[in-house]
């Protein structure tokens, strides 16, 4: 399972970094095997600076044809954001994608 971030500069701790006044981020991903109708779970969470994390954002996007989709995510400020994607088809067609973390300055 993929979940791949359009756009930004990914920095040493491999975060993408955007400028002030980003208001959306380009999304895409894919599952494997393909399972072309079915759904994927977006979480969106704002990682606190105590390292904490607040859920900010949860959408089901459609998987296409191929088994892609895609997804804008409207960052509610500045600040930095984890991403992760779930996959939780039929039988044991399960997994998550790695999670990708935004900073938008």
């Amino acid at each position: 399972m993929l979940l791949n971030v359009q756009g930004g500069v990914r920095d040493v701790s491999g975060a993408y970094r955007f400028p002030p006044g980003t208001t959306s981020v380009s999304l895409t991903g894919s599952v494997a095997p393909p399972h072309p109708g079915e759904r994927v779970t977006l979480r969106a969470l704002r990682v606190e600076p105590d390292g904490s994390e607040t859920l900010v954002g949860k959408t089901h996007p459609k998987l296409d044809a191929e088994s892609e989709y895609a997804y804008s995510f409207v960052p509610p400020g500045t600040g930095t954001y984890r991403l992760i994607t779930w996959f939780t088809g039929e039988g044991n067609a399960r997994g998550n994608s790695e999670s990708v973390y935004l900073v938008i300055d």
